[in-house]
């Protein structure tokens, strides 16, 4: 049996992230967050303080988008808006404990049906998995650009 080409690996490597994510997420039997929200909320979870320019560059949206998503969650308390320490005329947006606990929250429901699925798992199915990870790494470090979760 010939190995799939980089074009069928790709086409499945892609269709294999895309079910996992919908199937988690259909399977969340509470969402507090929205996939927009949750997805902001990540992104400042793992790179921290960002602009709000910055903040819809790595969401793939425009200003105006990311503003009144930040306004909906700063409305909730999930963020914060502050003055850049270095430079007075810039505001970075933070995530508050409360996003933070509010995601984790949501990630530890998120990824439970997950750890349920690895506990299942016969230990040479384990160890290809394991094995794996460096390279799925790679994969998500496609173009460069650092993968963020929730995305």
């Amino acid at each position: 049996m010939a190995s799939p080409g980089n074009e069928e690996l790709s086409e499945e490597l892609v269709l294999i992230a895309v079910k996992l994510i919908r199937r988690l997420r259909g399977l969340d039997p509470s969402p507090a967050l929205t996939r927009a929200e949750a997805s902001v909320l990540a992104v400042l979870v793992f790179a921290g303080e960002l602009t709000m320019g910055e903040l819809a560059r790595q969401e793939g949206v425009k200003a105006p988008t990311m503003t009144r998503q930040v306004q909906n969650l700063e409305r909730r308390g999930l963020v914060r808006r502050q003055a850049d320490s270095a430079d007075a005329r810039i505001t970075r947006i933070a995530i508050t404990a409360s996003g933070r606990k509010l995601f984790v929250a949501g990630q530890k429901r998120l990824l439970t049906p997950l750890v349920e699925l690895l506990r299942s798992f016969d230990r040479s199915e384990s160890a290809t998995l394991i094995s794996a990870m460096p390279v799925l790494r790679k994969v998500a470090n496609v173009g460069g650009r650092r993968a963020e979760p929730g995305s």
